[in-house]
């Protein structure tokens, strides 16, 4: 089960690739190699150099905080958000990049934070916890890559826009969203349903947006 912690994430970014017809699998090299490189420096810096404290609370709420702050959303952010602002690419292959880029980056943290786990051993973990971050984040990429085709300098363009952004951010965070049932909620196996759900949400999402998008968003 270790082997589809360390390889199902990695599988995905080869797959969405080498999926791109339109682009050798080359030009993804830099997103991939900024994912892994970032990631590493977070994960030591908060290994050995800022020490975060992840008391064990009471609170779903600040549980999924916790997991969006430090594993999941916010750090993903971060380093999208300087990729895209840093990239002199067009606006549609740097929503394309999100994908290679955010997924190098959460197969670092998710490993760290998965060994690091008290139950490094259970199922969800090794299994569930890799899928829903591959699914999710494929469905994510399809929202920005809808979102980079529709942005235009038109009020309602942009407003699609954000919606879309916005929707593939809420998509991302419910994967800590999931880990807080499974923490809470072991027992009844709740998490159980909301995982086979999001999980179908990230893959459906994928598959009926990304082929869609067409391929002519302007350069920034």
């Amino acid at each position: 089960m270790h082997a589809f912690l360390f390889l199902a994430v990695p599988a995905t970014v080869l797959w969405y690739i080498f999926s791109d017809r339109k682009r050798s699998p080359v030009s993804y090299i830099i997103p991939v190699t900024a994912g892994i490189f970032s990631a590493t420096a977070y994960t030591i810096i908060i290994k050995f150099i800022v020490t975060l404290n992840e008391k064990i609370t009471d609170s779903p709420a600040a549980y999924i905080a916790m997991l969006n702050t430090r594993y999941n959303l916010l750090p993903v952010l971060i380093i999208c958000l300087a990729y895209f602002f840093i990239s002199r690419d067009s606006l549609d292959f740097r929503a394309k990049s999100f994908v290679p880029l955010a997924l190098s980056f959460e197969e670092i943290c998710c490993s760290y934070f998965v060994i690091g786990n008290q139950e490094k051993g259970s199922f969800f973990l090794l299994i569930c916890l890799p899928a829903l971050i591959a699914s999710s984040y494929l469905g994510a990429g399809a929202l920005l890559e809808k979102a980079a085709s529709t942005f235009t300098n038109n009020s309602k363009d942009i407003a699609r826009t954000a919606a879309f952004s916005i929707a593939a951010v809420i998509l991302i965070s419910l994967v800590s969203v999931v880990q807080a049932l499974w923490f809470f909620n072991k027992a009844a196996g709740v998490y159980t349903i909301f995982t086979i759900l999001l999980f179908a949400a990230g893959i459906l999402t994928a598959v009926l947006l990304r082929e869609k998008n067409p391929d002519k968003s302007p350069e920034l």
